[in-house]
């Protein structure tokens, strides 16, 4: 199984079923996909907190225990899968399916360019750390951010708008987001799997602001290129042969359905849904229209 990260939040809290394993409700971004906030001085005991909906890639679970499990599929199960359907809240089309266009997944033709993408989003980034009760995000740093997407995701041979869309889901940009955790860390920019890079390690004297231009790369390069503990997108786009959507799937959840269908199996369902719609444009900060996490 291989070794995921997760997202981490949303402007609104859409609540999310917990997990076989979870008590409580810690997770920070229905979005994203990440749960148990870490703030060495306080504990969540509520299940009130924000679920981003993501599964951690360190955790284990029984598949007798859940709908889905982490044996791998073969083309001859892509029968089973559900074409995607359009939602009917305008502009955003929810995908359901394997992925491909034949099952009317958007193909790279359909995304916008990274440089509209990125004016479409650069408002949210400006004022998305406001919901971490931390500095929003200063000019300097939104231009530190996108050299670094365009220079990592280089390097690494990633599309800088896929980057950019799974950075979306995950923090909403926020360079001083907190880190979540399970039985691991998750930091950073990119949610990634005990990455080096942040901003916000969770106590008041790790919060840096101004984030550095370096702190700022490395949290790209954690979720981008990966750590020595986990795929980053680079791994995973190559071992799904290029195809952005199970990408995506396997960052947050660490697996594929056995059906196929990238709505299914544990973690976040509209993970690969939203982030197809940030790569077409329909999706910028407003809540998701997606509704099957609901």
């Amino acid at each position: 199984m291989v070794a995921i990260y997760l997202p981490l939040f949303a402007l609104t809290a859409r609540a999310f079923p917990l997990r076989p394993w979870e008590e409580t409700n810690r997770g920070i971004s229905p979005d994203s996909g990440t749960d148990d906030f870490i703030d060495p001085e306080s504990s969540w005991d509520s299940a009130t907190g924000f679920d981003d909906g993501q599964w951690h890639p360190s955790q284990t679970w029984n598949a007798s225990a859940d709908e889905s499990s982490t044996e791998s599929w073969s083309a001859s199960s892509s029968s089973a899968v559900t074409p995607a359907t359009a939602s009917v809240t305008s502009g955003y089309k929810m995908y359901t399916g394997d992925g491909s266009t034949q099952d009317g997944w958007p193909s790279e033709p359909d995304f916008k360019s990274f440089d509209e993408l990125w004016d479409a989003n650069e408002p949210v980034m400006s004022t998305s750390c406001a919901l971490f009760d931390q500095a929003n995000d200063s000019p300097d740093e939104i231009n530190d951010l996108k050299s670094a997407i365009e220079h990592v995701s280089q390097s690494a041979h990633v599309d800088p708008r896929f980057a950019f869309a799974i950075m979306m889901q995950e923090s909403k940009g926020c360079v001083r987001v907190w880190s979540t955790s399970h039985s691991h860390t998750n930091p950073g920019l990119f949610q990634s799997h005990k990455g080096s890079g942040s901003c916000n390690t969770g106590s008041a004297s790790g919060v840096q602001n101004p984030c550095p231009a370096s702190e700022i790369r490395q949290m790209v390069s954690d979720g981008v290129e990966g750590t020595d503990s986990g795929d980053g997108l680079e791994q995973l786009l190559e071992e799904e042969g290029g195809n952005f959507f199970k990408a995506a799937r396997r960052y947050n959840s660490g697996s594929i359905d056995p059906s196929g269908d990238l709505s299914k199996g544990v973690a976040t369902h509209c993970y690969a849904s939203d982030v197809a719609n940030r790569l077409i444009g329909t999706l910028t900060g407003e809540a998701s229209a997606c509704t099957l996490d609901d």
